[in-house]
């Protein structure tokens, strides 16, 4: 590919596990890529978030709080990127989870807080328009090579968007809203506290840390429940759900106990089930589509399995 394309890079749209990984393969074979992103950091669901509170700095893994790797070629290709902390149960866990995105970040081209918003064909090469949060005008990019490493709803609006075709793989695809609420709350006795309702019809599950003279609580809305109030202010959202755990605890997490909260709401692409396919490659429209959806020929991999070794497939694909 290198001697087709040698002036033009190989756009990937995510900054995920997939994308990241997929990136990370071609700059070790030598070849150039950028990575567009619309958060402020790379990661996608392997997040942490600051809270600040007094003169402390509390920090929430909101996102994925370890990363399950079962296969064997994952646990590799991150031991050659620097992470030797996989335990016997195969678990890469660590205090702060975004290190993981951002060791993987370093020495790659990232556009941060940019969303691409449509694909112009020019000649045998992609013209990328995309524009920078708070900024008006629009960013271009030459590129040989497409790889949608982001959510498929994501990638469908810029195919619509582009006048392209749709792989139908994506469409089977459904999509998800996930509240998540984040407490800093006074040290609480956690022997007296009450057990949290497995079945309750908002909250699908809370996390409770302790963290010295504070406790942590990161609780998640029910994906059915986060759909119907993808619209709804966050404010909203961090009042109803404090009084439905206040409510399921029997009062035990107090208005006046907290002591600083924030909530985020996550998009998550959800298969009906895996597809069977490690990525898809089109290689006469050089276009390319990697996430956690895909399972491998067999459609066993998941999550952060999915997820790395769906990028380095496609980057392989694309070399080859």
């Amino acid at each position: 590919m290198s001697d087709l394309y040698p002036s033009h890079p190989v756009t990937i749209i995510g900054a995920g596990l997939s994308g990241l990984a997929c990136a990370r393969f071609l700059q070790d074979a030598g070849i150039e890529s950028v990575v567009f992103d619309r958060g402020r950091h790379p990661g996608g669901r392997v997040a942490t978030k600051q809270i600040a509170h007094k003169e402390d700095l509390h920090l929430f893994n909101h996102g994925a709080p370890k990363l399950d790797c079962f296969e064997q070629e994952t646990r590799d290709w991150l031991a050659r990127s620097g992470f030797d902390a996989l335990t016997s149960s195969d678990e890469l866990v660590l205090p702060h989870m975004r290190s993981v995105p951002a060791r993987l970040a370093e020495g790659i081209r990232l556009e941060r807080s940019t969303h691409v918003e449509r694909l112009v064909q020019d000649g045998n090469h992609w013209r990328i328009l995309a524009k920078r949060y708070k900024e008006s005008d629009l960013v271009s990019q030459v590129s040989s090579h497409i790889v949608f490493a982001c959510p498929p709803q994501q990638a469908m609006r810029v195919l619509k968007a582009s006048s392209l075709r749709i792989p139908q793989e994506l469409e089977e695809i459904h999509y998800d809203a996930q509240w998540v609420l984040m407490l800093v709350v006074d040290h609480a006795d956690r022997e007296a506290l009450p057990r949290f309702q497995d079945d309750h019809p908002l909250i699908e599950s809370l996390e409770w840390y302790e963290n010295g003279e504070t406790d942590q609580i990161i609780v998640r809305m029910r994906p059915d429940e986060s759909t119907n109030h993808y619209d709804t202010d966050p404010e909203e959202i961090k009042d109803l759900m404090i009084r439905q755990i206040h409510d399921a605890l029997d009062g035990w997490v107090a208005p006046n106990a907290i002591q600083a909260s924030a909530v985020h709401r996550w998009g998550l692409a959800r298969a009906r089930q895996h597809i069977a396919q490690s990525c898809i490659t089109c290689q006469k429209d050089h276009i390319s589509y990697a996430g956690d959806h895909f399972g491998g020929p067999d459609g066993t991999w998941k999550d952060a399995d999915a997820a790395i070794l769906s990028g380095l497939h496609c980057a392989r694909s694309i070399i080859a």
